[in-house]
């Protein structure tokens, strides 16, 4: 009946499921009621040449990133936002693709052991760019002259809300706390990166030290 109600599902998913999902460490989970056998042959499997050129690819940062920005802005699309309202399995699809995406993308940025993990600084860019992707499409919604959704042209009233009204708040509800969280996230990598660097500092300080100095 609401935008609002809508994109705080949305929100849920790609802010605050996703990001826990990664903190998780949810490969470790998931293959526990795995078969041994069927463990190796996915071992084997993902040693091919093949397999490891095709994750090294979707797992690279800028495929990542644009996958779950052109996921986010495609769904939003008023045809197929439509879409997926009137039919309940391309809502779950929608859904679905947003955890997905989104969930790889913050992979990258909280899963310190992962072997594609970001560089130190380009995270920081990694995570500001994309809360900004995310922040834009809040922007529109916020400060769209005309309703964009028409399914939501007959629901709102029951609320209080005319449906421009709905699309405002969702949109401020897209922008606000997502361009937060990115912030956040950015302070706490360049929080991290200064100390990665100081420690770095100390350990050439002590290096040239023992040089100039053997016991």
């Amino acid at each position: 009946a609401l935008l609002l109600a809508h994109m705080a599902q949305h929100l849920l998913l790609i802010a605050v499921a996703a990001p826990l999902l990664a903190l998780g460490a949810p490969a470790m989970v998931l293959a526990r009621p795995i078969p041994r056998r069927s463990q190796r042959g996915w071992r084997r499997l993902a040693g091919r040449r093949w397999s490891r050129a095709v994750s090294y690819s979707l797992g690279h940062p800028l495929t990542v990133w644009l996958v779950a920005v052109a996921a986010l802005w495609a769904w939003h699309a008023p045809a197929l936002y439509d879409l997926a309202l009137r039919n309940p399995w391309i809502h779950r699809v929608e859904h679905l693709v947003f955890l997905g995406t989104w969930f790889l993308f913050w992979r990258l940025l909280l899963d310190r052991g992962s072997r594609r993990r970001l560089a130190r600084g380009a995270d920081i860019v990694f995570v500001i760019t994309g809360g900004l992707a995310a922040g834009a499409l809040g922007a529109i919604l916020a400060l769209a002259a005309l309703p964009l959704y028409p399914a939501y042209l007959t629901t709102t009233a029951a609320w209080g809300l005319t449906p421009l009204q709905d699309q405002r708040l969702a949109g401020l509800l897209m922008w606000v706390p997502t361009g937060v969280e990115s912030l956040a996230v950015a302070a706490w990598l360049f929080v991290a990166l200064l100390r990665h660097a100081d420690r770095a500092a100390r350990r050439e300080d002590e290096a040239r030290d023992r040089a100039l100095h053997p016991r």
